[in-house]
């Protein structure tokens, strides 16, 4: 289990629009009012590349893993979606992860028709026929 997926849970249950994971920074959740940190410890380059590497799969696993940049989609279990960006420019490296929501579901079947009912013969103009 990648060592992120409690973390994205927490960032679904808060409502917040994205974790950011930053070189020389502590992890913290964007708010519509601002970021609110959601660790002490300060990443490091490597540890950001470790992190999100776990998530990755395929090309996008070796991309991250090599410091290059990538973007993927994660999903967690079968309910939760995210968006994760990772890369630098100017010497910054970081990290951005961005949850789609929850997953959709299999549609569900169909109601069954209901039965059809039973017609009594009308004569003109709707009246009944005894």
């Amino acid at each position: 289990m990648p060592q992120l997926d409690a973390m994205l849970r927490a960032l679904v249950q808060k409502n917040a629009l994205e974790l950011r994971l930053e070189d020389g920074a502590r992890p913290h959740f964007r708010f519509a009012e601002g970021a609110r940190p959601v660790s002490q410890t300060v990443l490091s380059r490597a540890q950001i590349l470790r992190l999100v590497a776990e998530l990755a799969s395929g090309d996008d696993s070796t991309r991250v893993s090599t410091g290059g940049p990538a973007r993927f989609v994660y999903r967690l279990g079968d309910a939760l979606v995210f968006d994760c960006e990772v890369g630098g420019t100017n010497g910054d490296f970081a990290a951005r992860i961005v949850t789609r929501g929850r997953a959709a579901g299999p549609k569900p079947a169909p109601a069954p028709a209901p039965p059809p009912q039973a017609r009594r013969p009308q004569g003109p103009a709707g009246a009944a026929r005894l």
